[in-house]
């Protein structure tokens, strides 16, 4: 019995993409670009809504007005943007002509119900890949918080699942987020 042959696949890059936004093929922010391929983004509810503007307030309080990213690219490589719902960068959004580099987030945030298992998994490994010292997953459903440090090109060394009445000091910090603040 003969096997079926896997057919090939275009691997996407920015500059694909760029002409596809260009040419309003697609539209900004219901994309991003994850290891070649064009992964939809789920829309956004209610409650994960308010989740994304109650993490922008608190993480601009802790890192300055300025340092908050809010559901914008972050530049991995050139097959890979994602889109965190947050991200806390080293310097002034200002500063950046283009997206910023991974390198240049301290810290990236996903807001979570429907799609827990992908940003615990393939997110996960992406930004640990990727480097980001500190990958947080706001989910709504069990209204947890769970902190990955540590990253290594395998994933997350240290994980913590925090409740409502946890907080967390995001590192380099010396104040803590209340993790009620952030749903």
């Amino acid at each position: 019995m003969a096997t079926q042959m896997e057919r090939p696949r275009l691997r996407l890059t920015q500059a694909h993409v760029k002409l596809m936004l260009d040419a309003n093929l697609i539209t900004p922010h219901d994309y991003e670009l994850i290891d070649g391929d064009l992964i939809e983004k789920m829309p956004q509810n209610q409650p994960h809504s308010a989740a994304n503007d109650n993490g922008y307030d608190t993480l601009t309080a802790l890192f300055g007005r300025g340092f908050v990213q809010h559901s914008a690219p972050i530049y991995i490589n050139n097959s890979t943007s994602p889109e965190p719902d947050l991200a806390v960068l080293k310097q002034h959004r200002r500063t950046y002509t283009d997206n910023p580099a991974a390198s240049e987030c301290s810290l990236v945030v996903e807001v979570s119900d429907s799609t827990l298992a992908y940003d615990r998994t393939t997110k996960a490994e992406l930004y640990a890949r990727a480097g980001i010292p500190e990958y947080w997953i706001v989910n709504l459903n069990a209204r947890t918080l769970i902190v990955h440090r540590s990253p290594t090109d395998e994933g997350y060394g240290e994980l913590r699942t925090l409740t409502e009445t946890d907080s967390v000091t995001p590192l380099g910090q010396s104040s803590s987020v209340a993790v009620a603040d952030l749903f």
